[in-house]
C-alpha cells in the first residue's frame, strides 16, 4: 500500500515543494517528484513514476 506526503523546502531560488511517494509495507520512500509549486500535478507526476516504475501485474 503506498501513500504520499508533500513537504516544502526554503532555497535561494525560493520554495520547493516535494511529494513523496512511500510503501507503507517496507516502510520506504519509493519514489518523489519536485517542482515549484503545490498543486494537484505534483502529487499526480510522483504516483505515476511511481506506478509506471512498479511494472504493476494485470489485475492489480
Amino acid at each position: 500500500m503506498w501513500t504520499t506526503n508533500i513537504t516544502y523546502i526554503w532555497t535561494l531560488e525560493g520554495w520547493f515543494y516535494v511529494a513523496v511517494v512511500i510503501d507503507l509495507f517496507l516502510r520506504q520512500v519509493v519514489d518523489w517528484a519536485i517542482n515549484g509549486h503545490m498543486r494537484t500535478s505534483l502529487y499526480l507526476d510522483a504516483m505515476h513514476i511511481t506506478f509506471w516504475c512498479s511494472n504493476p501485474k494485470p489485475g492489480h
